[in-house]
């Protein structure tokens, strides 16, 4: 528990960034949310890197990269699944 509690900081960033991604791709507009997702993302990897050095920050940054992949995939396919966008077909 008091791991989850000092880290804090860095859990909250990165949810809140993968958060603003997929709400920036439901809602296109300015950019803002997207742009802000993003840049709390490096911020939650920075933090990582400084709390706990460059290893830990390297396995951050790879575990955000596919975290967010992953979030942005699904959230795209379960929209395409719901109707909310049409599907291209190939032929």
């Amino acid at each position: 528990m008091e791991f989850i509690i000092n880290n804090l900081p860095i859990l909250i960033c990165a949810v809140v960034g993968i958060a603003l991604l997929i709400f920036e791709m439901f809602m296109p507009g300015f950019g803002i949310p997207g742009i802000s997702g993003i840049a709390l993302l490096i911020v939650s990897v920075v933090f990582t890197w400084m709390e706990h050095g460059m290893l830990a920050g390297l396995g951050a940054a790879l575990v955000v990269i596919v975290a967010g992949g992953l979030a942005v995939y699904l959230s795209l396919r379960s929209a395409s699944r719901l109707g909310r966008w049409p599907t291209v077909s190939t032929s």
